[in-house]
This record gives C-alpha cells, structure tokens and sequence, in this order.
C-alpha cells in the first residue's frame, strides 16, 4: 500500500533531490522552504509525500491552482493533489518537463489537455554584447531601497495581456523575490525611467 504523508523540515533533502530528478538546472536549497513559508500555503493541507514523490498544490492567485507533481507520483498521490486543488477552485492546472513523458501521459489520461509548452533558452556569449543604444529621454538604473513597489507593479502590468496573468498580492511577490531570496540580486536588477515614470523593468538573478 502507499503512504502519503505531510512532508517535515527532515524531508527537505528528499525533496530536493526528488525536484532535480528533472530538472534542467539545481533547483535553490532553499526552494522548498520558501514555499512552505509562502503567505497562503499550508503545508499541512498542501504538501504530501510518499517513496520517491511530492505534489504541492499552489494558488496561482488568478482563480487556478497549480498540482505541482516531482518525482514518480502513484496514483493515490495524484488523487490527493487532484482533490485538493478542486477543493480550492473548480479549475486546476498541471504539467511536467518533457523528459517525464509518463507523467505527462498519466494527466492526459486523467482529463487534462495540453494547452502550453515553455522553453528554457540558454546562450554562450563569445564576446560582451554591444552597448545599449536608449531612446531619448529615458535613463537606466539598478534597484534602488525604495524601489520595491515600483518593480512589482511594472512586472505585473507588462503580463496582464500575457496567458494566464498571475495577480500575485507584492507580500507573496516580496517573499519570493526580496530580502534573502536568491532571486533578489539588485546589481541585475534594472528601472528604465522615461523622465519620472517607470517605462520598463529587468529583473535577472544569477545561476
């Protein structure tokens, strides 16, 4: 028989070495702790584990929830993630990377259908790129303190027209984005601003 289980601060390891499995890239050490300290995330009633899987079910914050699948989830554990999300919303959404295609088969099989494929790009710079040429009137900078509200508001409103725009309220967005976070590195962060207003934004963080 399987045993799910809440996942404890022990199972952060397993974890992360279950969230590798496919990953193309090391995921953070401290991924998993920064999700279960998300504002809204209960890791009570949101986190299972069981021998050589985890799922997470995660509030995308734009009425869906997202059934977060590592490892080689059983049927029993993707039954729980399933009914949880419909718990929180009548609308869930899934998926994997591609080199898991028997998961991916096992959600088709289970009703979802695929609707989108995201692409990791990658580029060995043989020489430092030309110098940035900016429109008149507009100066670049790097994050200031301050700043904080400017960055969220600017990302946000540049994917609102984008598939499935999140509405992440800025205490989750700063969670995962400032302070200790290793997305938060101000020197790669960049403010376009075209005279006072905020014309664009770059936010980088390092690999």
């Amino acid at each position: 028989s399987v045993t799910l289980r809440v996942p404890t601060e022990a199972d952060v390891p397993e974890i992360l070495r279950l969230l590798a499995q496919d990953w193309p890239e090391p995921p953070s050490p401290d991924s998993v702790e920064r999700l279960w300290t998300t504002p809204g995330f209960d890791r009570e009633l949101d986190a299972r584990l069981e021998e050589g899987a985890c799922a997470a079910v995660i509030d995308l914050g734009n009425g869906s929830m997202w059934i977060d699948l590592r490892g080689r989830p059983s049927p029993a554990l993707l039954d729980w993630a399933e009914r949880r999300a419909r718990e929180r919303s009548p609308r869930a959404l899934s998926g994997s990377w591609s080199s898991h295609a028997d998961l991916l088969r096992e959600l088709e099989r289970r009703g979802f259908e695929l609707i989108r494929h995201s692409l990791r790009m990658a580029i060995d710079l043989a020489e430092a790129p030309p110098a940035p040429v900016w429109p008149d009137g507009v100066e670049v900078r790097t994050f200031r303190p301050g700043d904080e509200r400017v960055f969220h508001a600017v990302q946000h409103e540049t994917f609102e027209d984008s598939w499935e725009p999140t509405n992440t309220p800025f205490e989750e967005w700063e969670h995962w984005f400032l302070g200790s976070s290793p997305r938060f590195a101000p020197d790669l962060w960049f403010l376009a601003l075209d005279g006072d207003r905020p014309a664009g934004v770059a936010i980088c963080h390092p690999h």
